[in-house]
């Protein structure tokens, strides 16, 4: 679904799979015919809006996108604005570029590579597709200049990144002597001190469930 291509085909269907631990099987030719066939089953009944025997069946969001991208007749956004936004763009999925970029109007993609957390299907647009300026950002106003510094030396030394990036004039620090007090805090509504407390979690459900 995330693909921007029409049609399933071998190539959406991986090489191999894991079938017991540390032990990969090669999918034949043969065997990816069957992938594709179940494939094009479960598509035509999630298009259906009247099947619901199974939940496999039921439309996720990028189906969605999927359909909207594959209407006859295309989407034309450039009738209604003079130039899209592309927000998150590193997290932006083949289907979901194939509409905008084929857009007449102009482009603004804005994104962090660095930021990327939808790997399964996503693509970082901001790397794969031609640009005519490119714009980097040297000063953010999030955070101050310790979080910065911090931040700036993990991208160097980690990923060879060599841009510098400035913090703002807030005070802030890098530190986790707090973490107890500030579950507590999460748990309870009520801050043992002024100011802000800034969360980190893999996910938003850590956040909510505060873990």
């Amino acid at each position: 679904m995330s693909s921007a291509d029409p049609v399933i085909s071998p190539l959406h269907v991986p090489n191999d799979y894991v079938c017991k631990k540390d032990f990969r099987k090669v999918i034949d030719s043969e065997e990816k015919k069957l992938f594709i066939q179940d494939a094009k089953m479960i598509w035509s009944k999630m298009k259906d809006v009247k099947e619901k025997s199974k939940q496999a069946y039921f439309m996720p969001h990028d189906g969605y996108l999927k359909l909207w991208q594959l209407r006859k007749e295309k989407v034309r956004l450039a009738d209604q604005y003079d130039a899209i936004f592309i927000d998150e763009a590193q997290d932006c999925t083949p289907a979901i570029m194939d509409v905008l970029l084929s857009q007449s109007c102009g482009k603004i993609l804005v994104g962090d590579p660095h930021q990327q957390i939808y790997t399964k299907g996503a693509v970082n647009a901001l790397r794969t597709d031609n640009h005519t300026h490119i714009f980097h950002l040297t000063q953010s106003f999030r955070f101050g200049a310790e979080i910065a510094y911090v931040s700036t030396t993990i991208l160097r030394v980690c990923k060879g990144v060599e841009k510098i990036l400035v913090g703002g004039k807030q005070k802030d620090g890098v530190c986790d002597e707090l973490a107890d007090k500030a579950l507590e805090a999460m748990k309870t509504g009520v801050s043992p001190t002024p100011g802000k407390i800034g969360v980190l979690s893999r996910c938003d459900f850590g956040v909510c469930e505060g873990k």
